[in-house]
C-alpha cells in the first residue's frame, strides 16, 4: 500500500498533466472544429503542424512552454499552470522555433529553422533568450542568413548545461578563439558577457566534459 508521502509526487504529476490539457483545450477545440465528420481521417491530416508540441516544464514545475503553430511559423508559447494562462512569447514570421530550453524558472533560449525548407535548404540557426513572458529576448548568436548579410564569419554558440540557482546565465560552447577548436563559457543571457572557462586548450577540441560543477575536465579533440 502507498504512503502519502509516496503519492504525492505523483499527485503534482497528474495535476500538471490536467492543466496543461485545459490550457491546451482551446487549440485542440479549433482543430476539431476545422474536420468534418467523417469515418476516417483525410491523408492531409496527417501532415499538419501539431497544434502543441515539445512541452517542457520549467524547473519549478509552475509553468511549461511548448510549441504551437502560429500563422504557419512554429513559435513559442508558455503556460502558467497557477494562472491558468497561455501566452505566446514569440511572434517569428520567416524562420521556426527548433530547439529549445529552460534556463531557469523564468528564462528560456531557443535556436530557429526553416521548416519549409528541405534538409538541403536549412536555414535559421543562431541562439536566442527570452524571459518567459516574451520580455527582455537578447540575440547571443546570429543566424546564418544575419552573419551573411552583414558580411560576418559565423562562429555560432551552443546550450552545455543549466547553472544550479541562476536565472539568467548557461554554460556555453564556442569557437571564437579559432574557428577550429571549442572553448567553453559562462555565458549571461542578458547582457551577451562571457567569461572563458578553458584557458588552456590544446586545439582541435570538438567537445568538452564537465564535472558536477560544470567545471571543463576532459576535451575530445580530432588531433586524438
Amino acid at each position: 500500500m502507498y504512503s502519502s508521502v509516496m503519492l504525492l509526487p505523483i499527485a503534482r504529476r497528474a495535476m500538471r498533466a490536467f492543466m496543461v490539457a485545459a490550457l491546451a483545450l482551446p487549440a485542440l477545440q479549433v482543430c476539431a472544429a476545422d474536420s468534418a465528420p467523417s469515418a476516417l481521417l483525410p491523408v492531409s491530416d496527417f501532415a499538419k503542424k501539431p497544434k502543441l508540441a515539445s512541452i517542457q516544464f520549467s524547473p519549478d514545475g509552475k509553468r511549461f512552454a511548448a510549441v504551437r503553430d502560429l500563422n504557419g511559423r512554429f513559435n513559442l508559447v508558455v503556460g502558467d499552470l497557477e494562472k491558468s494562462t497561455l501566452t505566446q512569447v514569440t511572434s517569428f514570421k520567416t524562420y521556426d522555433v527548433g530547439g529549445y530550453q529552460w534556463i531557469g524558472n523564468n528564462r528560456l533560449l531557443t535556436s530557429l529553422y526553416d521548416a519549409s525548407k528541405g534538409l538541403a535548404e536549412t536555414r535559421g540557426g543562431g541562439l536566442f533568450a527570452l524571459n518567459a513572458d516574451g520580455s527582455e529576448p537578447k540575440e547571443l548568436s546570429p543566424t546564418n542568413e544575419a552573419c551573411q548579410a552583414r558580411n560576418q564569419i559565423c562562429r555560432q554558440i551552443s546550450f552545455v548545461a543549466r547553472i544550479a540557482g541562476s536565472e539568467d546565465e548557461i554554460i556555453a560552447s564556442a569557437n571564437e578563439r579559432d574557428a577550429k577548436t571549442q572553448d567553453v563559457y559562462r555565458l549571461n543571457t542578458k547582457t551577451g558577457r562571457k567569461t572563458l572557462l578553458t584557458t588552456e586548450n590544446p586545439g582541435g577540441v570538438e567537445s568538452w566534459l564537465l564535472d558536477q560543477n560544470n567545471v571543463p575536465r576532459a576535451a575530445i579533440s580530432q588531433n586524438g
